[in-house]
């Protein structure tokens, strides 16, 4: 402990972020050398194996990719919801005397980014989806009511009616959206995809080009196995790997099944730091609680 050590601090999110390995400056090379082993051997002891994810960085980004696309065009649908989802991205960072400082991710992007050729870039087989044919509809329409000039837009906005108007909103609030990531994990898009009540079975199939072919033939036999019949699996397992993966598509187009990453509706802890009125009233109430215990302690006593 007097020659080395690590140091540790608590990052802008709150976790705890640890440092190993550091040592002395007046420590000579030779000490150097044997701690900086032992620490390597120490480090690799506590950390635990790294598991293997499930699926790869690429395919979670196509997959994700499609779940993008599918929450679009469903909030693109509701105009409400989209406002609400905007608003509930600006209102913490307007009001941030009442919120304090929020350390959240969100699905919307308010800098005005859309995400089109992201998921485009990202699903070669995003043409093909029902969501995207949708939103490229909802695009096409919108491109020919609106005026070909910028200089022109204001005044043509402040001409529409009020459904124009929300739902014209809607549809550009649904293409910022953007869920795609390389990891299968809790994302805030799933907030947003909860509150729309999305079906994802509704967007996205099971195929060949857009899964199977994309991960092992023990994983395309797993997954039929499990949701066709141990007896479709065994068919698979004499196949090659190619003819296994269009096998599972005509077993698996119509089933409902999802692969984990789009099951996956968890939330992303929200972690905030601020002062908040009802905090005194609470821990008023928490110093009376005990009072009132240390009260009856000595009661019982008595």
């Amino acid at each position: 402990m007097k020659q080395a050590g690590a140091f540790v601090a608590i990052d802008e999110d709150g976790k705890v972020q640890i440092t190993r390995g550091l040592r002395c400056r007046e420590i000579n090379d030779a000490d150097a050398g044997s701690i900086a082993h032992f620490t390597h051997a120490q480090r690799n002891r506590d950390l635990p194996a790294k598991a293997r994810p499930l699926h790869g960085e690429k395919l979670c980004k196509r997959l994700t990719a499609h779940r993008t696309a599918a929450v679009q065009i469903e909030l693109a649908q509701q105009p409400t919801v989209a406002l609400a989802v905007l608003m509930y991205r600006m209102i913490p960072a307007v009001f941030n005397d009442v919120y304090g400082q929020s350390y959240i991710d969100h699905a919307v992007r308010i800098d005005v980014h859309t995400s089109r050729d992201a998921l485009m870039s990202n699903a070669d087989d995003m043409a093909d989806s029902a969501a995207w044919k949708a939103l490229e509809v909802e695009r096409a329409k919108w491109s020919r009511m609106l005026p070909k000039r910028t200089d022109e837009l204001l005044a043509w906005l402040l001409q529409q009616d009020v459904d124009v108007m929300s739902n014209l909103f809607a549809f550009c609030v649904a293409a910022t959206v953007d869920s795609i990531s390389p990891v299968d994990r809790a994302h805030p898009v799933n907030e947003v995809a909860n509150t729309l009540e999305l079906d994802l079975t509704r967007y996205w199939k099971p195929t060949r080009a857009g899964y199977f072919e994309h991960v092992p033939k023990n994983r395309i036999v797993t997954v039929v196995g499990e949701t066709v019949s141990p007896q479709a699996a065994g068919e698979l397992r004499g196949m090659k790997k190619g003819d296994a993966a269009a096998a599972a598509e005509l077993r698996m187009t119509d089933s409902g099944w999802l692969p984990e990453v789009l099951r996956n509706r968890e939330v992303p802890e929200h972690v905030t730091y601020g002062h908040w009125e009802d905090d005194e009233e609470s821990e008023a109430d928490s110093t009376q609680d005990e009072c009132n215990d240390g009260d009856t302690e000595e009661a019982e006593v008595a």
